[in-house]
């Protein structure tokens, strides 16, 4: 594999607390232990407490996540990085995501999901 490190989707931190777990965090953790490779969760943070992405449209899952996410803790300049991500329906938090880590320097950016849902109509 040509990556360098696997990172889950940071959620904010009252969102945690609602849950108790971060499921991209368990799933990343689980695909890292199989393949061997490092999990990175500081190299991206979560900065603003988004509504939740169940019931909106495609623009206004886009708007809801602009500028989400922010360079956290750590090296992202020159990384082959992958998203680990639960579900994924319109797109818009990894490409968000994507786009802060792209912002400052990452090589490549992929995303690996465990599904792919149709956004309601």
């Amino acid at each position: 594999l040509d990556v360098d490190c696997l990172l889950p989707v940071p959620l904010h931190p009252r969102r945690y607390a609602e849950r108790g777990f971060h499921q991209s965090a368990e799933l990343a953790r689980f695909a890292a232990g199989a393949l061997a490779l490092p999990v990175a969760p500081g190299l991206a943070v979560r900065r603003s407490d988004t509504r939740p992405q169940v019931g909106l449209g495609p623009a206004d899952r886009h708007a809801n996540l602009q500028g989400a996410f922010t360079a956290g803790q750590g090296p992202v300049r020159g990384r082959r990085i992958v998203i680990v991500d639960d579900v994924i329906t319109t797109g818009s938090t990894v490409t968000e995501l994507a786009r802060a880590l792209k912002q400052v320097g990452a090589a490549t950016v992929d995303v690996w999901c465990v599904a792919r849902a149709t956004p309601a109509s």
